[in-house]
């Protein structure tokens, strides 16, 4: 993939620095995703991956941390698209900030999952104008993210909300839905929301969503019956991640493996369980 050629067509049809800049970000953040390898890697590898380097014109590898999606990849494409000044900040966790149009911007895709936050068209919250309070910053994204096309007057979070507030109705009022419990039904919804999404196609951002999702659907009594547990096979760069939900009041487990969320029973559940390693296990909040 030649990202710099891609994103110069998007472009073209923008008329402000300050407005590419946003489109830059977000673009970014629905092609890259999180490497989670990261998080559970020996010191060696998690060095490997911080002087990760990546060809713009021939990207190949998808996956990135904060310092290589900062030094590599956004600082890169805003400096040779934009001609803006950019600056890696940041110690330990890298960052970016920007100057444009006299003002300065904190962009920062990876503290906030705004790598997987996009791919649902979510608001996102690395990204703010340091001259603007957190409520105009919002109000001006929102104004932006409508006119490039990223949402349609509204974000996923904003859409969420409306569901959750009418889903009694919809639960009542469904009678194929008779046979399901509640929080059978929210989940039904939830694996509807993110099967029908095609922008969610690695682990990282599936368990982002997955996550995402049950904590906007599921009450707090519902989340404490909900176990998370995070398993893994091999090591560093052949490190293989799946998550298992154990699902109390059901008694129903589901499964994150690749690309798939699947319901599976305990007999299944004890098997993963016996064969991989555990790198996790939480109470779900």
């Amino acid at each position: 993939m030649n990202i710099l050629e891609t994103l110069k067509k998007d472009l073209s049809n923008l008329e402000d620095n300050y407005e590419k800049l946003r489109y830059i970000y977000l673009k970014l953040c629905e092609i890259f995703t999180f490497d989670l390898r990261f998080s559970y890697g020996s010191y060696e590898f998690q060095k490997q991956l911080c002087n990760q380097k990546y060809d713009l014109e021939n990207i190949t590898n998808l996956n990135v941390i904060c310092v290589s999606f900062v030094k590599e990849i956004f600082n890169k494409v805003v400096e040779e698209l934009l001609n803006l000044k950019v600056c890696e900040t940041g110690i330990g966790h890298k960052y970016s900030h920007i100057i444009v149009n006299d003002k300065i911007i904190v962009a920062d895709a990876i503290l906030g999952s705004d790598t997987s936050r996009v791919k649902l068209n979510c608001s996102t919250v690395g990204y703010q104008d340091l001259d603007l309070d957190f409520r105009d910053n919002n109000r001006q994204l929102l104004a932006i993210d409508t006119k490039i096309n990223y949402i349609r007057d509204i974000y996923f979070d904003d859409q969420i909300k409306k569901i959750v507030l009418n889903l009694p109705l919809f639960y009542f009022d469904s009678r194929e839905n008779e046979d399901l419990s509640l929080l059978e039904y929210k989940l039904k919804i939830i694996k509807t929301i993110i099967a029908n999404n095609i922008k969610i196609k690695t682990f990282a951002d599936y368990k982002f969503s997955f996550e995402y999702c049950l904590r906007k659907f599921l009450t707090p009594k519902e989340r404490n019956a909900v176990e998370e547990i995070f398993l893994g096979e091999n090591y560093d760069d052949d490190l293989q991640m799946i998550n298992l939900y154990w699902f109390h009041a059901l008694n129903t487990y589901y499964l994150l493996q690749n690309d798939k969320i699947k319901e599976i029973n305990s007999n299944d559940a004890d098997n993963y369980l016996k064969s991989y390693r555990k790198l996790e296990k939480r109470i779900f909040i």
